[in-house]
């Protein structure tokens, strides 16, 4: 077995572990792998998702029990410190977290001392004066994240499962690639939320349609106006084109998105541009 089956044996004997699933669901793995169950291969593979957990790597984790960890560190955090997820602590892209001074004092206070040098050599969590998603809100002079999931949760209502995986995919992508804090952990909270857990497991788990079916553009189209909203601006409508996006709205989602190819400041440039061109050419 190559080195990239193993990692697969091994997040999949993750996933029963986080599952509590007992030994009928190890058996079907191991007879899909045709490994034996406690032979040399499939034990390797148990040791190896234990070291994971151990030293706390999640990089060869698949997004399942990723997301399995990142549910176990929530409930974990919010319980024994009545903290609140976007207020006192955020996800980090590289699998840390961003927590502000007053919880990391309670954390570090409630760690024995024996675990004290240990925690603060792992620099797994990065300390901060104020939260970044207060920041970004501060700036934007709006408390757009709440703003942002009170729009979604109604658009979302509005849209089909696939309407809606396209939806999530674009809009926490988005966020995601304008700023670095903001998690695919965090996205998969905020749409579990959103969604409800039996729809949220159907709009992740959607087979997709063929390409020339999709909706992303106007898919897209929506996000934008749903953005634009979330910041306090008004959004305008023209009877055949529907919501229109403008310059200044490019400009202003610029501080809290980016396309998959072009920033919305590009964006707006080359809209800028084309007004240009139009109004030499008349």
């Amino acid at each position: 077995m190559n080195d990239d089956d193993l990692n697969r044996l091994s997040n999949e004997l993750l996933t029963c572990y986080f599952d509590n699933a007992g030994a009928i669901e190890m058996g079907r793995i191991a007879q899909k792998y045709r490994v034996p169950v406690g032979g040399k291969i499939f034990n390797k593979a148990v040791e190896r998702g234990i070291s994971w957990l151990e030293a706390g790597d999640t990089t060869q984790m698949n997004e399942t029990n990723k997301s399995k960890i990142f549910q176990q560190g929530i409930q974990g955090i919010s319980k024994k410190f009545g903290a609140t997820l976007g207020k006192d602590f955020s996800m980090a892209p590289d699998g840390g977290m961003f927590v502000k001074n007053e919880l990391m004092n309670k954390i570090m206070a409630d760690l024995p001392p024996e675990a004290l040098a240990e925690f603060k050599a792992m620099g797994y969590i990065k300390t901060v004066t104020q939260d970044p998603f207060k920041m970004l809100e501060d700036s934007l002079g709006v408390p757009f994240f709440t703003k942002l999931e009170a729009i979604s949760k109604l658009r979302l209502a509005t849209l089909n499962d696939f309407q809606a995986c396209e939806y999530v995919g674009f809009l926490g992508g988005g966020l995601q690639k304008k700023h670095d804090w903001i998690s695919i952990e965090y996205c998969v909270h905020l749409f579990h939320r959103i969604l409800g857990a039996d729809r949220f497991k159907r709009v992740m788990n959607h087979p997709g349609i063929d390409e020339t079916d999709s909706d992303e553009g106007i898919i897209g189209s929506l996000v934008f106006e749903d953005l634009v909203t979330a910041l306090g601006r008004d959004t305008k409508y023209d009877e055949e084109l529907g919501a229109v996006v403008s310059i200044e709205d490019l400009m202003a989602l610029d501080k809290v998105f980016r396309g998959e190819r072009f920033s919305c400041a590009e964006l707006a440039e080359g809209l800028r541009r084309a007004q240009d061109e139009h109004r030499k050419n008349k």
